[in-house]
């Protein structure tokens, strides 16, 4: 009996230490930020440009970023920017979210030289996939709503812009 009992105790002390193996969570893999090199293929208007994810969850997160650039054709800087909701797993991502661009620069629709700025927003439908060595690259639709702002564009109420950027994430 006395054995019996401490063969018991001795069987209980040892299973409570054991215990089952916890449910880790699954890392947030993407670094927080990032630098990208954009190309808008509409305009021809590259662009450099410094992203920072907000706020992340496990298969989601929401990115903000704003940069620098011109258009090649039109001249001028631009100034485009973009907050995006990208979910998925680990390394691909699908993003929705809006962007805008801000130019400034000048024009001679009217047969003479002047300057003038325009500011358009639109929807934002893209790609984003990371690669291993934290480089990523992305693919995107921005449907731009135009304001008009000269003789040029004064029947255009959009344009769909399409482009893509490649960058390093640390």
């Amino acid at each position: 009996m006395k054995r019996t009992f401490s063969f018991s105790l001795i069987l209980i002390l040892f299973l409570s230490g054991l215990s089952a193996q916890e449910k880790t969570k699954p890392e947030f893999t993407v670094p927080y930020n990032s630098v990208e090199a954009n190309l808008s293929l509409l305009f021809l208007a590259p662009s450099l440009e410094y992203g920072r994810i907000l706020l992340h969850k496990d298969k989601w997160f929401l990115n903000g970023s704003a940069g620098i650039g011109t258009v090649a054709m039109a001249g001028g800087i631009t100034v485009p920017h973009q907050l995006t909701f990208n979910f998925g797993k680990r390394s691909s991502f699908f993003e929705v979210g809006a962007g805008g661009i801000f130019w400034n620069g000048e024009t001679d629709a009217s047969g003479f030289t002047k300057r003038e700025s325009s500011y358009n927003i639109g929807p934002i439908l893209g790609w984003r996939k990371y690669c291993k060595r934290k480089f990523f690259f992305r693919l995107y639709m921005n449907p731009l709503v135009l304001k008009p702002i000269s003789n040029d564009f004064s029947d255009v109420l959009y344009i769909l812009n399409t482009g893509f950027s490649f960058g390093y994430s640390f």
